[in-house]
């Protein structure tokens, strides 16, 4: 007959510790993931959060069967708090609280913007989440909840601007450098993951796949200054502007890849694939005067289709959407107003006549949405004013049909930046500039569910209201490891216990609000194949899945000392990589006696359990002695199997103090000292 032990070099402390967060830890959120390690036969944890370090009074009294906590409520900006967590055993909490943590929570970012005023016109369809939109011109991202609250922030200093959100909670964006922008990805720790050696343009970045970089750059290159209403203002600058001349520089922007190790894979220039004929007529050369240069294509938003190898390009002076064939750079058609306007001889779908769009992307069915900024809408549509709308457009044998489209109200048009995006729930969230900013959810009816007003501080140029996103949870890292038949062991130490025919199994809960992918590993310092394990599992959002590691039988007739290492990685989030080092002992029936594997808790404030092994069938009697040797209470003899067992004691009404539980078996009779506090 065997017992299997599996030691926690890493906990083998009398208490654990809290992980997260760290002491004196700085945070930009008011919502805090809280993070301890796991104590033994523990199924339940109190924690408890205070703004003074002797807890009183409490602030936020709550119980989780898992080591982990992510508290959402009741927590403020520009605040100290204390936090600490101690065992529940039968809902009665025990003697051990964790080391006691602090954290401070640091300054909201939005109020020196504008404060966020919101309306919900109907609660029932909704998309419960958080929102989260990018200030171009501050270089900073918010996240707030329904009622406007904001929740986090990119910090004082970082100047971390997103340009989007992965399906996996990563964040896609840009570190402003003084007048130098460079792609990033980030997480909401406003950590740093990934960072571009070059400068990119900050309207787009993202990560195609994994760990390959797409982001746009500035290309210039000289060509003419053609004629029109804005030549005599060239040539009072010594301009010629004949509309011959190579005279005067031209900017696009050019589509380039990277790898992990920054190295430039892939470039795309617009210059080879488009036509320096095709511009726009109406009115961006009067800006090339001031700028110095004409910006001719101002490429906006890209959206790369693995399935179709291909990339899709907005380019918001041209009013045209191209598909591009990966990686030959051929394209395979232009969408958008046509020779008529003088964008474009072989563009098709001129009869939808949008313009100066933004945030081109490709839905699951194939369909393209973005949003129109309608600049030219009076003149390619003939609307009365200039007006934005959403479109879904499906393209199929080069034609065009209008899927969904949603014409913003007058007050909402924007001329510049904006975003939209399909929920999970069939609604759109819209992001504006519009007068102050906007962000509004509509159902596929085209009714308002929802909407903030970011009030943006109007003495700014331009709000800077970029894209906005709606997010399940700002920690998509979030999960937790649990160990079954985690004990008390011997001399304080903690570990694993397992009897002769029980699986080593690992429970591995998924609190992110993100479906995650992990990869998983279990190795030894002896070589053995059993202990030589990986594997990959996805687990969908907040749920559970548990990892079992059959013991085979030579292991169990072996006399084993070994040491085994249990690591797991998030894939999309491998900062959250989690390792566990652990001694084994296994031992074998040379074992001739049954014995006490341990007390639990110890010290004690109600029940007690003794877990004892016994090696055949046998009789057992629990007696407890008070400290001088008194007997105060006996149990009736009880019949037990072979195995671990479990016996329980309740001090009732006995005081605080040192008792012995002595154990009576057939083969074997042991005691244990147990400490009583009340």
């Amino acid at each position: 007959m065997v017992l299997i032990v599996l030691l926690f070099i890493i906990n083998s402390f009398l208490y654990p510790s809290i992980i997260s967060p760290s002491d004196s830890d700085s945070l930009t959120s008011i919502h805090v993931l809280i993070e301890w390690e796991q104590n033994p036969y523990i199924e339940e944890y109190n924690i408890q959060i205070s703004e003074t370090n002797n807890f009183d009074p409490i602030l936020i009294d709550t119980v989780s069967n898992i080591p982990l906590f992510i508290c959402k409520n009741n927590l403020a900006w520009n605040s100290q708090y204390f936090v600490r967590v101690q065992s529940v055993v039968d809902e009665i909490p025990q003697l051990d609280y964790y080391d006691t943590t602090n954290f401070y929570i640091l300054n909201p970012q939005y109020t020196d913007v504008g404060t966020i005023n919101t309306i919900t016109y109907n609660e029932n369809e909704y998309f419960e989440g958080i929102t989260i939109f990018g200030l171009f011109n501050h270089h900073q991202s918010i996240a707030f909840d329904k009622n406007g609250n904001e929740i986090w922030n990119t910090g004082d200093h970082n100047n971390f601007f997103m340009t989007t959100i992965d399906r996996y909670g990563n964040f896609n964006g840009f570190k402003n450098e003084g007048n130098v922008n460079k792609p990033i990805k980030f997480n909401f720790n406003n950590d740093i993951l990934w960072i571009s050696t070059d400068h990119g343009d900050r309207h787009e970045f993202r990560e195609i796949t994994e760990d390959h970089y797409m982001y746009i750059e500035p290309k210039y290159q000289f060509g003419v200054i053609p004629n029109g209403e804005w030549t005599n203002s060239f040539i009072q600058l010594g301009y010629l502007a004949d509309g011959i001349t190579q005279e005067f520089d031209w900017k696009a922007q050019q589509i380039c890849i990277k790898d992990h190790l920054n190295q430039k894979i892939w470039e795309w220039n617009p210059f080879e694939y488009f036509s320096m004929d095709d511009f726009d007529l109406h009115g961006t050369w009067f800006t090339a005067v001031h700028n110095g240069y004409y910006d001719w294509t101002h490429s906006n938003s890209f959206w790369y289709s693995e399935p179709e190898s291909a990339i899709y390009l907005s380019s918001r002076h041209l009013s045209r959407i191209t598909k591009i064939d990966y990686p030959s750079g051929n394209i395979i058609w232009n969408i958008g107003p046509g020779a008529n306007h003088n964008l474009g001889e072989d563009n098709l779908c001129n009869e939808i006549g949008f313009s100066f769009q933004h945030h081109i992307q490709e839905l699951n069915d194939g369909s393209l949405l973005f949003f129109d900024n309608g600049n030219r809408s009076d003149i390619f549509r003939s609307t009365e004013m200039n007006e934005s709308r959403i479109l879904r457009l499906r393209i199929d044998s080069l034609d065009c049909e209008i899927v969904w489209e949603y014409i913003l109200p007058g007050t909402n048009y924007s001329f510049s930046m904006s975003g939209v995006i399909l929920l999970d729930n069939g609604n759109y969230l819209i992001a504006t500039r519009s007068d102050s900013g906007k962000i509004i959810e509509v159902n596929n009816n085209k009714e308002t569910i929802w909407e903030a007003d970011l009030n943006v501080d109007l003495h700014e140029t331009t709000p800077g209201i970029y894209r906005a996103f709606r997010v399940p949870s700002i920690f998509p890292q979030a999960y937790s490891v649990v160990f079954n038949n985690y004990e008390n062991i011997l001399n304080n130490k903690k570990g694993i216990i397992l009897g002769g025919s029980d699986d080593l199994t690992v429970e591995i809960y998924n609190k992110g609000g993100y479906g995650q992918e992990y990869s998983y590993s279990l190795s030894d310092s002896l070589g053995l194949e059993f202990f030589n394990k990986t594997g990959t599992i996805f687990i969908p959002k907040n749920e559970k899945y548990k990892i079992s590691f059959p013991v085979p039988d030579y292991i169990n007739k072996s006399n084993l000392s070994n040491n085994l290492i249990f690591n797991i990685n998030p894939t999309n989030h491998s900062y959250a990589h989690k390792s566990y080092n652990i001694d084994l002992l296994v031992f074998n029936s040379n074992i001739n006696n049954g014995h006490i594997v341990s007390t639990f808790p110890n010290p004690s404030k109600s029940v007690t359990t003794c877990k004892i092994y016994l090696l055949d069938n046998e009789n057992v009697t629990l007696q407890v002695f008070d400290i001088l040797g008194k007997k105060i209470e006996q149990s009736k003899e009880r019949f037990y199997p072979q195995g671990l067992n479990h016996i329980k004691w309740n001090p009732r009404n006995n005081p605080s103090g040192v008792y012995l539980l002595q154990i009576i078996t057939d083969s074997f009779t042991e005691v244990k000292k147990l400490i009583v506090i009340k």
